[in-house]
């Protein structure tokens, strides 16, 4: 039994899939591509969005070799997807409306921006 859970595991982690749930509340936060996007908008405060334990084991299985370099694949699409989704459901949480990522991803988490803008 306990090999079945570790294959299943190791699947789910070699397969790549998205690990976080976008929430309703968290499907109606709009991703901003540029500042310019959210200039009439109220800046709230950041957040960081911190890799999960499942990424950090995908990561260190063979994404990078964490002897190497300390920056995560910048081109890996399931990981970006993740932290969007969790920093969409946080910004709910949070009143804002946007989100604008504020850099790539690095050590393990990622900043984004929160606006609240008007609604037209």
């Amino acid at each position: 039994m306990r090999t079945m859970i570790l294959v299943v595991l190791a699947a789910a982690l070699v397969s790549g899939c998205s690990m976080a749930a976008l929430t309703p509340e968290g499907r109606r936060i709009l991703q901003a591509r540029t500042l310019t996007d959210v200039k009439d908008c109220e800046r709230l405060e950041p957040v960081t969005i911190q890799m999960s334990n499942l990424y950090a084991t995908q990561t260190a299985l063979g994404a990078m070799s964490q002897n190497r370099q300390d920056r995560l694949p910048p081109d890996d699409p399931n990981l970006l997807a993740d932290y969007l989704v969790q920093a969409r459901n946080e910004a709910a949480k949070r009143g804002a409306t946007h989100v604008i990522s504020a850099a790539p991803p690095y050590r393990g988490t990622q900043d984004f921006e929160l606006f609240r803008c008007p609604r037209h």
